[in-house]
């Protein structure tokens, strides 16, 4: 007598496999069987973006929607794009400072002696009055930055603090060593 068709596709459970391997198991018979090919959306990422995010509460979904549509994110995206913003922002301004120091410098140097102490002295406080604002920017970076990790929903998201001292001594490796002499 044949076994009924039910029958024949159920297999024992071994004694010593979990319920987790003996799924792995199943599932790795039905792909090998070929029971996922071909299904709608197969290759191409999941679309969360819409009603079907399950990490979007069902009470946010229209405020989100229309959030979306109007072209805005969440609070916390929106501040992370705002502090990229100014760190771009803060290392355009060094690397403008430190190619000003440079040409300024070798203007300084074809000038006339006697103009050339008082020029020299008028960069290196420009150079000082830099330094105090650059200082002044990063803590209030440094200040965004902090509000922004303590806003995150995962800690992988925070980001680091700008280093004031690192930054300062990128800064002072910049001037040319005919500014760093005292007249």
């Amino acid at each position: 007598m044949e076994e009924p068709r039910e029958a024949q596709t159920v297999r024992s459970r071994r004694p010593w496999e979990t319920i987790a391997d003996g799924t792995a198991r199943a599932l790795d018979d039905a792909v090998k069987a070929g029971f996922f090919d071909n299904l709608p959306g197969s290759g191409r990422p999941l679309d969360l973006s819409d009603e079907d995010n399950p990490f979007i509460p069902d009470d946010m979904r229209l405020a989100y929607r229309i959030l979306r549509n109007a072209g805005y994110s969440l609070p916390w995206i929106e501040a992370r794009k705002d502090i990229d913003a100014q760190i771009a922002a803060l290392e355009r301004r060094v690397a403008a400072h430190a190619a000003m120091l440079r040409s300024s410098a070798a203007r300084l140097q074809r000038i006339p002696a006697y103009l050339r102490a008082s020029r020299t002295q008028l960069l290196r406080e420009h150079h000082e009055q830099f330094l105090v604002d650059h200082a002044r920017r990063v803590d209030d970076l440094n200040r965004r930055i902090d509000d922004f990790n303590l806003s995150v929903p995962v800690i992988s998201l925070q980001l680091r603090r700008v280093n004031r001292q690192a930054s300062q001594s990128l800064i002072e490796s910049a001037i040319p060593d005919d500014l760093r002499r005292e007249s």
